[in-house]
């Protein structure tokens, strides 16, 4: 490798740390604004939350079931239950739990 390559090597390496330092900054001053004002998080989480909920909005184990997984006939898992759910107990979407034996 020539000494012109090495030298530009240098420069980009600092250049680029230099950015993350940038970075890193920038997002302490992100997280002191949110320590000093804890409402303005809120808030904005609040619309965040709001806005998600616009653009997509939930549907109760639509056409692929929850997870975005499409169900066999036999249902969650290929477990064959009825629609009160293995041991009658409702099911909800959420954390699907097998049992490993």
């Amino acid at each position: 490798m020539n000494e012109q390559r090495a030298h530009d090597v240098v420069a980009h390496l600092q250049a680029a740390a230099l950015e993350m330092i940038a970075a890193a900054r920038a997002v302490l001053d992100v997280a002191e604004e949110l320590v000093k004002e804890p409402g303005e998080a809120t808030a904005m989480v609040a619309t965040l939350a709001d806005l998600a909920g616009r653009l997509a909005p939930p549907t109760p184990a639509g056409p692929a079931g929850p997870g975005g997984h499409k169900q066999g006939p036999a249902g969650p898992g290929g477990h064959k239950h009825g629609p009160a759910g293995p041991r009658g107990h409702e099911q909800r979407p959420g954390v699907e739990h097998i049992r490993v034996s």
